[in-house]
């Protein structure tokens, strides 16, 4: 088995209609997963104006060869039997004398089947706690109290957790639970430092429930703090040091809570790499 981890970084979308566009794909949705090869793609257009004979909406499949569909007197248009390559792809429509051309991004899936609930717990060390400590101490300004400092480490514990139900929700089958058990993925909060955020096994079908993802929040600690330096360069902006104790139990949540969802979601299968899940495309190193 193998392990996969992650420096955070920025992920793109694609946009599904583009504002003022006179043709929009409507089915399948934008960012939609379809599991059939040949697929039926619908969508709208209106004439530049509002007036004009009839319009023909040429459809392409990423760079494709153009498909084109009569718009009908209602303005809407059908193109049956679009055949779709497993994997990601970009569906564009367009029509004369358009600037730009709606976009919407679908992804075949293969072997996709209901999983069942995956339970999950988050433990956090009192090491780690110190080190949450330590990173009010060193971002904010007055420093916080010891008081302040416990009330931080108990909303970066519930920040963390919401952040990572939101990142799930409407996605997968997910609770949080207190014990271990053969069906409880374990996300490991631990003071390790280095030159990554966090790391987990990678399983194509989530086959294994029981497994372990790690965050290394001395990572965070280290990057935090060190980027609040004398003369530095605030490299987490816009964090600064002027913000108030809620602002940044609210940063430190979500930078834990979504690496924890990203690191997870190598365990629960939700991202692809080189083997039966390659139709999500992943790269060698697990990343989509």
């Amino acid at each position: 088995m193998m392990r996969y981890a992650i420096a955070l970084g920025p992920i793109l979308f694609v946009a599904g209609t583009l504002s003022g566009a006179e043709v929009q794909i409507q089915s399948p949705p934008n960012d939609s997963i379809v599991q059939t090869e040949n697929i039926t793609v619908k969508g709208t257009a209106v004439a530049a104006g509002g007036g004009g004979g009839p319009m023909t909406v040429e459809l392409r499949v990423d760079d494709g060869p153009p498909q084109q569909a009569t718009v009908q007197a209602d303005g809407s248009w059908s193109l049956p039997n679009v055949k779709i390559p497993a994997g990601p792809v970009v569906l564009s429509a367009s029509v004369a004398g358009m600037p730009a051309p709606a976009l919407s991004l679908v992804t075949r899936g293969q072997g996709i089947s209901h999983q069942p609930r995956q339970k999950v717990r988050i433990v956090w060390s009192a090491a780690v706690d110190e080190q949450l400590k330590q990173i009010a101490l060193g971002t904010l300004e007055p420093p916080p109290s010891v008081a302040q400092q416990n009330a931080f480490v108990i909303g970066v514990h519930a920040g963390t957790t919401t952040a990572f139900r939101r990142a799930y929700q409407d996605i997968a089958d997910i609770e949080i639970v207190d014990q271990d058990g053969p069906d409880v993925h374990t996300i490991q909060m631990l003071s390790d430092s280095g030159g990554i955020y966090g790391r987990s096994f990678y399983d194509c079908g989530n086959t294994d429930l029981h497994q372990t993802s790690e965050i290394w929040v001395g990572t965070y600690g280290t990057t935090m703090i060190g980027s609040f330096a004398d003369g530095g360069v605030n490299e987490w902006g816009p964090m600064k040091r002027t913000d108030s104790l809620q602002t940044r139990i609210d940063d430190v949540s979500e930078a834990l809570g979504r690496t924890s969802a990203h690191e997870a979601g190598h365990s629960f299968g939700l991202v692809g790499a080189t083997d039966a899940c390659g139709w999500m495309r992943g790269c060698d190193g697990g990343h989509d």
